[in-house]
């Protein structure tokens, strides 16, 4: 018997059998599924945080892309003119977001 036992005993005044230092039992089984269970979870966090993430900067990628009317190039235009003129046809286009395919 271990001293805390013993001095359980005679703290208790109670026989040694019956005082038992108790452990919570716990299948291997158990450990394994929760802590690839917590994994997973963590794993599904970082994934959503980095689509939600990337999904932001293709947004703010194409925030200032304009694509001509006439011609149909597609240029950058980061001025604060309502209608910006196209560089290759000088037609003036509208602030229209462009659609990701």
């Amino acid at each position: 018997m271990s001293d805390v036992g013993r001095q359980l005993t005679r703290r208790f005044n109670t026989p040694s059998f019956v005082i038992r230092l108790r452990m919570i039992r716990v299948h291997l089984t158990f450990i394994v599924i929760f802590y690839v269970t917590i994994f997973l979870a963590a794993v599904a966090v970082f994934w959503a945080l980095e689509a939600r993430r990337r999904h932001r900067a293709g947004r703010r990628a194409l925030q200032f892309q304009i694509r001509c009317a006439i011609c149909g190039l597609e240029f950058e235009d980061r001025s604060d003119v309502p209608l910006p003129s196209c560089p290759r046809c000088g037609r003036p286009n509208e602030r229209v977001g462009l659609d990701r395919l």
